[in-house]
């Protein structure tokens, strides 16, 4: 079946731009995991957040947060809100095991006034809302947590995505893919008659990729191959997500594992992570 002459034209380019940005979707994936920029980026945004070197190293090397880390001993890239604000409570109330919900929040509250830090001024703030339920407060600094998470979710796509441009232009020229000499190729083939089993968007060989055979570049054509290979990466650069998120679904590409399923919106702090704090404060008490 014979198309439109535009319809072959921009099918033809989606199949070039298609391998073009899952390989440089690939290689900005690697160069975020050679360099760690989301533990990297994640430690400097608790930075942000917590305002408090000191209180900030304890919370990361709180056991729950701790565990996060990978086998060999690198920083977390993901850290749960849920897991967040069940150790910034046990930090909190350390060394004191509180009997009911009341006690428990009213320990929580005093840290906080006498802490004096810019988180447990959040804490503070948040306090008020939580109607004495520690639960509650748990779930509000969970939920702070997760909207801070997600500026730092925009300035992580910002940064791989300019990496991802980059490294798209560079496997545009590597390979000499240039969009202006492929359109002008697709469509001479289209309006030619050809049809996407036939002609110039049936064999890779009528196209002009690569340096060799109808590919090849001259001196006097090199300021137009360098607009066409940025044309074919920003092209590429633009589509790369979308292709990273279906290709995910059956092939994990990240270099840190697959993100944590964790609830965006937190109803209350699990029982689970309160009895381990509970656990965990037992077992100081009972070295002492």
């Amino acid at each position: 079946m014979t198309l439109g002459p535009a319809i072959d034209v921009t099918l033809g380019l989606l199949a070039v731009y298609l391998p073009v940005s899952i390989l440089a979707t690939a290689m900005q994936e690697l160069v975020a995991g050679a360099f760690g920029w989301r533990a990297e980026m994640l430690s400097r945004k608790l930075g942000q957040i917590i305002r408090d070197p000191a209180l900030q190293w304890e919370i990361e090397e709180h056991p729950l947060l701790a565990g996060l880390r990978g086998a060999d001993g690198c920083p977390p890239s993901y850290i749960p809100p849920n897991c967040f604000a069940a150790a910034v409570f046990s930090i909190a109330t350390a060394g004191r095991l509180e009997t009911t919900p009341r006690e428990r929040f009213d320990s929580i509250c005093g840290w906080a006034r006498d802490d004096g830090s810019p988180l447990a001024q959040v804490v503070l703030a948040l306090a008020p809302d939580a109607g004495g339920d520690p639960a509650r407060l748990g779930a509000a600094l969970a939920q702070w947590y997760a909207d801070a998470m997600d500026r730092l979710a925009g300035a992580y796509r910002r940064r791989a995505g300019r990496w991802a441009l980059g490294l798209a232009i560079v496997a545009a020229a590597a390979l000499n893919i240039d969009t202006l000499r492929l359109v002008a190729a697709l469509a001479q083939g289209a309006l030619g008659g050809g049809t996407l089993g036939q002609g110039t968007l049936g064999s890779v060989a009528a196209l002009p990729i690569g340096w060799g055979g109808l590919g090849a570049v001259g001196l006097n054509d090199l300021p137009l191959a360098i607009l066409g290979w940025c044309l074919t990466g920003l092209a590429a650069s633009l589509v790369s997500g979308l292709w990273f998120d279906l290709i995910g679904r059956v092939v994990n590409l990240r270099h840190v594992g697959p993100r944590p399923a964790w609830p965006r919106r937190p109803a209350a702090m699990p029982a689970t992570v309160v009895k381990l704090e509970d656990m965990g404060r037992a077992r100081r008490m009972g070295s002492d």
